[in-house]
């Protein structure tokens, strides 16, 4: 089932956006925190991450191409460039799981001028 939610004028979520998505995802999955905090224009610490990635009972993969279809993302107030994004992580047990990334993004020109994690956790 697609997920992928639109925004108020019936836009999806930019490439752009979703290529950050991924590319976090994947650095959950390799284990580089301390990368993604200091891309991240706030949020959480690298070691937040670390804890949740840790206390989940998985081994986290990068996410596969189909992945995609279920990301989840919506504006942020009817600001047409703040999104919020939800992305579940992949896991090599169990495949899409339950753990989630979710983020805040603006975008301006398709470039994701900034980001920061709003949680890591089980939804």
């Amino acid at each position: 089932m697609k997920r992928l939610l639109l925004m108020h004028d019936g836009k999806p979520l930019p490439q752009c956006g979703v290529e950050i998505t991924l590319e976090l995802a994947r650095l959950l999955a390799a284990g580089k925190y301390d990368e993604i905090t200091s891309r991240s224009s706030g949020g959480i610490s690298a070691k937040y991450l670390s804890t949740a990635i840790a206390d989940y009972p998985a081994t986290f993969i990068s996410p596969p191409p189909e992945a995609v279809q279920f990301l989840d993302s919506y504006n942020i107030d009817g600001h047409p460039t703040e999104w919020a994004v939800d992305f579940d992580l992949w896991s090599a047990e169990e495949g899409r799981s339950d753990l989630t990334l979710q983020l805040d993004m603006r975008i301006c020109d398709d470039k994701v001028v900034e980001f920061s994690i709003r949680d890591v956790h089980v939804l």
